[in-house]
C-alpha cells in the first residue's frame, strides 16, 4: 500500500491494480524474449515538412503582425505540433504485448487467430509468420490473425507494434518478439499419396497381430456389459462363474506400414515431401493401417507410431532434412541410430502382444 498526503488529508492508493499485475506479468515475460527494437518514426518526412512549413509561414505571419494573440497562437500550434511528433514514441516505448491463447496444431496456408492483450490500444502487423494489421481498442484485447505459409515448430512470433496517440500525426513503430501461450505445430499441406515413402515391412505377411472386435474369432471370455448380444454368452463359463460370461472375439489385423520421409535442402521441395508424406500417412489410417512415421528431427531419428494424422502432422513439423547437421548436445540415446543398424532395429509390433488364454470350445 501507498500514501499519498493533499494538504492535511492522507488518500490510500492501491497497488495492486489490474494495470500492474498485467504489465509486471509482462516485464517478467520479456525477460525469456529478444530485445525490442527501439521505436522509429514510419514515414515522418512529409508531416515533419509540413509542420515546419506550417510554422514558418505562422511564424513569418506573427512577426509581420506583431499582435501578441497571433504569437499566442504559434506556440500552441507548436506544442501541438512537438506533441503530436514525440508523444507516439513515448507510447509505442512503453507499449506491453502478451500472447494469451493460440491453438496448437494448425495446417500452413491457413489462417491462425491468436488472442493478444495490450496495455494500450495499438496497431499490430505479424511479420513472421505473416499477417493482415489488427488494432486493439479500448478493451486492449485483440484478435491478431498468422498466415503461416510453410510447415514448422512455432514458439514465438514477430510483431510490428505501431502507435500514432494522441493525435494520429506520426506512426512511430517497433519489432517485438512474444513467445507463445503454448508451441504451434504447422503441418505441411495435405497432398497427393506417394507409395515410395513406403518401406517394405520385413515381416512376412501373414504375421499379423489381433486387435478386439464385435465379430470374429473367440478369443477368451468376459463379463457380459450392456449391448452383448444374447447369442454370445458362454453358458459353462457363466455356470462356473455364478455371473454372466460372453465370448470375446478379435479379428486379425495387417502389420504396421513403415513410412521413412527424407527431406531435401531446398525448402519448397521439402514442403512438397512433407504434404505427400502426410497424404500418405492419412490414407493408410483411413485404411484402418498401424503407421510407424520415421523423421529425422533436431534431436535424432525418431522412429515411432503415429495415432493419427494430427500426431503425423506434428512430426513433420518438426521433421528437418537428412543433410542438416545435428546438434550433438540434444542427441539422446533412445532416439538416435546406432552405428551401421537400422533405425528400426530390435522393434517388432508384435512384441507387446499379450498371449490368448482361456479359449472357449
Amino acid at each position: 500500500m501507498s500514501r499519498r498526503r493533499i494538504g492535511n488529508a492522507s488518500t490510500v492508493a492501491s497497488s495492486s491494480s489490474g494495470s500492474d499485475s498485467f504489465r509486471a506479468r509482462s516485464r517478467a515475460r520479456s525477460r525469456a524474449r529478444p530485445t525490442e527494437q527501439f521505436p522509429r518514426p514510419r514515414r515522418a518526412l512529409a508531416p515533419a515538412a509540413g509542420a515546419l512549413l506550417g510554422l514558418g509561414a505562422w511564424g513569418a505571419v506573427a512577426h509581420s503582425s506583431g499582435s501578441g494573440w497571433v504569437q499566442a497562437l504559434g506556440a500552441l500550434l507548436a506544442g501541438f505540433l512537438l506533441i503530436g511528433a514525440v508523444a507516439p514514441g513515448i507510447v509505442t516505448r512503453r507499449a506491453l504485448c502478451e500472447v494469451m491463447s493460440n491453438p496448437t496444431d494448425v495446417t500452413a496456408g491457413q489462417d491462425v487467430e491468436i488472442t493478444i492483450r495490450v496495455s494500450t490500444p495499438l496497431k499490430v502487423t505479424p511479420i513472421s509468420p505473416g499477417g493482415p494489421d489488427s488494432t486493439a481498442g479500448s478493451n486492449k484485447t485483440m484478435i491478431a490473425t498468422l498466415r503461416p505459409k510453410m510447415r514448422g515448430e512455432v514458439s514465438t512470433c514477430l510483431l510490428d507494434v505501431s502507435s500514432a496517440a494522441p493525435f494520429g500525426l506520426i506512426w512511430w513503430h517497433k519489432l517485438v518478439a512474444l513467445p507463445l501461450a503454448t508451441t504451434m505445430f504447422v503441418a505441411p499441406r495435405l497432398q497427393e499419396p506417394d507409395p515410395t515413402n513406403v518401406t517394405p515391412d520385413a515381416l512376412p505377411s501373414d504375421a499379423g497381430d489381433n486387435v478386439d472386435a464385435r465379430v470374429g474369432e473367440p478369443r477368451g471370455i468376459r463379463e457380459y456389459r450392456p449391448g452383448d448380444k444374447r447369442s454370445w454368452v458362454h453358458w459353462p463359463a457363466t455356470a462356473h462363474f455364478g455371473s454372466l460370461m460372453v465370448r470375446e472375439m478379435e479379428i486379425p489385423v495387417a502389420p504396421p506400414v513403415t513410412i521413412r520421409v527424407t527431406l531435401p535442402i531446398d525448402p519448397e521441395l521439402a514442403e512438397q515431401a512433407a504434404g505427400r508424406a502426410l497424404g500418405t500417412v492419412a490414407a493408410l489410417i483411413n485404411q484402418g493401417r498401424q503407421v510407424i512415421l520415421v523423421t529425422r528431427e533436431s534431436d535424432g531419428v525418431n522412429s515411432s507410431i503415429v495415432s493419427d494424422v494430427t500426431d503425423a502432422g506434428r512430426r513433420l513439423a518438426r521433421a528437418i532434412p537428412e543433410h542438416v547437421a545435428l546438434d550433438p548436445r540434444l542427441l539422446s540415446a533412445d532416439r538416435s541410430p546406432v552405428a551401421g543398424q537400422s533405425p528400426l532395429a530390435g522393434q517388432s509390433p508384435l512384441a507387446d502382444r499379450s498371449p490368448v488364454v482361456g479359449r472357449p470350445r
